[in-house]
């Protein structure tokens, strides 16, 4: 009796701690699987200066391509000493993403590169470059600008 005794402790004892510790012929696999995160490019726009150089005095137009259509998009100018940016109306592109207007250079605006970013409120985003000499009649030198295509047949004129 004893011998059956110590029979039942020595096989009932390991079975009952391989039950809690989930051990039980059973095998589990589990799988993890790394998701890498996406980025969606913002997209680019074309925005062209014309003329791509100028004095004080010059009217420059801004012309904008590539946008969504009926998107609104504001042009800011950045001047060469990092003042500021000045920062127009919003203007609605035509249903081809076209858009189009005017910065003049007055009295005040330094001489050097200017940068012209055209950001439309639906993502998309545009840059173009010009140079602005010094008063009415002095030399400049020339500006890399972007290329375009269509332009808007309306233009609005923003003065600063």
């Amino acid at each position: 009796m004893r011998l059956r005794s110590l029979f039942v402790a020595v096989a009932v004892v390991p079975a009952i701690a391989l039950a809690a510790c989930g051990g039980g012929g059973g095998s589990k696999t589990t799988t993890t699987v790394a998701t890498t995160p996406t980025t969606t490019p913002k997209p680019v726009a074309n925005v062209e200066v014309r003329p791509a150089e100028g004095n004080v005095g010059t009217t420059f137009t801004l012309i904008g391509t590539g946008f969504k259509p009926e998107e609104s998009v504001t042009f800011e100018v950045g001047f060469p000493d990092n003042r500021t940016p000045f920062k127009g109306a919003p203007h609605k592109t035509t249903p081809d993403g076209a858009v189009q207007t005017t910065y003049r250079a007055t009295a005040g605006n330094p001489a050097g590169t200017y940068t012209v970013k055209a950001v439309g409120d639906q993502g998309t985003t545009g840059e173009g470059k010009f140079q602005l000499g010094g008063a009415a009649g002095s030399t400049a030198t020339t500006a890399r600008t972007g290329s375009a295509t269509t332009v808007a047949s309306a233009a609005t004129s923003t003065t600063r």
